[in-house]
This record gives structure tokens, sequence and C-alpha cells, in this order.
């Protein structure tokens, strides 16, 4: 789902709403964010405030987020999980793409950049493995294709 901006989400009655009834029609069980856009340090409000809104209420689910650090209010990626359906202590994982070398053609550093910019987390739940990814536009030159 991607909120295009938690803080603005939470701070906004329509688009809450909007969250609130597609959390209550669809009850899931793992709740994949893309472009939150906060910092390391607004996390813990916003997932206390997040949780009032979910099903079950705060303390029902866990997560893990992943942040940009190359840039204030840029991307980021999270996972929550409701407790009751997948335990409270998920094998949350960032994966780290590989070392640029192993990517002939693409711009030096591009690899080591998107690595900063918080675009992917996942979850170990026996033997499914999910990953949230929030894939950058490639621009007109393709060039972070």
């Amino acid at each position: 789902f991607n909120v295009a901006g938690l803080r603005g989400l939470l701070k906004s009655e329509r688009r809450r709403a909007g969250l609130e009834a597609l959390l209550a029609e669809e009850q899931p069980a793992l709740l994949c964010l893309q472009e939150h856009k906060l910092q390391e340090q607004h996390v813990h409000e916003c997932t206390q405030e997040l949780q009032s809104l979910l099903p079950g209420g705060p303390g029902s689910w866990v997560s893990t987020w992943s942040c940009s650090t190359s840039r204030k209010g840029y991307s980021g990626t999270a996972i929550l999980g409701k407790v009751e359906r997948i335990g409270r202590e998920p094998h949350f994982f960032t994966p780290q793409l590989a070392p640029a070398h192993d990517h002939e053609g693409l711009e030096p550093g591009l690899v080591s950049a998107l690595d900063g910019e918080g675009r992917l987390t996942g979850v170990e739940l026996g033997s499914v493995v999910l990953l949230n990814a929030y894939v950058p536009n490639s621009g007109s030159s393709l060039n972070r294709l």
C-alpha cells in the first residue's frame, strides 16, 4: 500500500478514514507500506498512532521499518504483522543489494545509493519469504532501472 507519506495520511481525516475502512474490510495478517517518508526518529510515534487504527489496536501488531538515510522525507518501506496470525517474533530483515561490481552497466554508486533509500523490507514466515519493495522511477534515461 503506497501511503505517499504516512504522517500526512495520519493527519488527514479523509485518508485516515479510507485506511481504516480498507483495514476493516480486508482484515490483513500482513500490511506492507511503501513511500512512508519517515525518518528513524518518527517511526515509534507513527507506529503507535498507526496501531490505533489497525484491527486489534495497539500491541496487536509487530513491525519492521526501513527509512531513507540518504534523503530526509524520502521513500521508505514497512511491514506490519498481526501477532495472532504470524506470532510475536517473526523473522524481519532488511535485504542489502549486492556490491556494485555485480551490476555491470549501471552508473557507479547507484547500488549503494539505492541501499540507503529504505526501499526494501522482508519477513520470513516458515517456508514463505515476503519482500516489500518500493521500486524507484527509472527516469527518462532509464538510469535507475
